[in-house]
């Protein structure tokens, strides 16, 4: 395009953004085009896979795990605690492979800071991924399915301190704790490898190691506990979080 020099600097800039308007509104039209053809083309493999494997099933699945601290660091702290876990498995007989997109959380039992129980301290976890798992053994009702598992996962530490509301339940009384703002938070990468026994068609077992390190940074200022200076020492590392996983659980069709 040739610009008209006689009318201005503003008009040769009116024409030069109008180009790049419309050039950019043709590449916009050719990126949609390219868009809706690979979607059109996804659709037409997804379609001809399911027609592949017919006996292509699909089942809810849920598990709950006791969950225990794995590394020095992180043995400090907690002893024990608790995990659960719901997805989808899709099981392809022709490979005898699940793969299971899913959602989980796992958390510590809260341990107690000081003599006085003022402050507790608390961590949570949550998950988004994908489980791949091969039927390696069949036997009647007997299934031996090894798999691995990779998800992000969210961490979250924090303490909390007593209200000092108490509060009573039919089991007892106990104190009632406020949140404090998180000692780390951070998201990153976590791998489990395990064995699941499934038997009764629809029930199993399964054992598992998980692998979690993610690269925090302590804010010291939020503790309540001297070990933090201890563990924490540079504040910013590679926080061994690893667990093994002891869990049960069940597929619904």
């Amino acid at each position: 395009m040739v610009y008209l020099t006689n009318k201005g600097n503003s008009y040769n800039g009116f024409l030069y953004n109008l180009e790049r308007a419309i050039n950019g509104s043709e590449r916009m039209n050719k990126t949609i085009k390219k868009a809706k053809a690979l979607f059109i083309f996804s659709t037409i493999f997804i379609i001809n896979v399911s027609k592949a494997q017919e006996k292509t099933t699909v089942d809810a699945k849920i598990d709950i795990s006791l969950t225990l601290p794995a590394s020095g660091d992180f043995k400090q702290k907690y002893d024990i605690g608790a995990a659960g876990t719901i997805g989808a498995a899709i099981f392809f007989p022709k490979f005898k492979t699940y793969i299971t997109p899913q959602a989980g959380f796992n958390f510590m039992v809260p341990r107690s800071v000081g003599n006085n129980d003022t402050y507790r301290e608390s961590i949570f976890f949550t998950n988004l991924g994908l489980e791949a798992m091969y039927q390696l053994v069949e036997l009647d009702k007997f299934k031996l399915l090894p798999y691995v598992a990779i998800s992000s996962k969210h961490v979250i530490d924090r303490y909390l301190v007593a209200n000092g509301t108490i509060v009573v339940s039919n089991t007892g009384s106990d104190l009632e704790y406020d949140k404090l703002p998180p000692l780390f938070s951070k998201s990153a990468l976590a791998l489990n490898l395990g064995i699941e026994n499934r038997f009764n068609d629809n029930l199993f077992i399964r054992l598992s190691y998980e692998f979690y390190q993610p690269k925090v940074t302590a804010n010291l200022a939020n503790s309540y506990d001297d070990i933090d200076r201890q563990i924490f020492n540079p504040t910013t590392q590679k926080l061994n979080l690893s667990t093994v996983k002891i869990g049960f659980g069940a597929y619904f069709w």
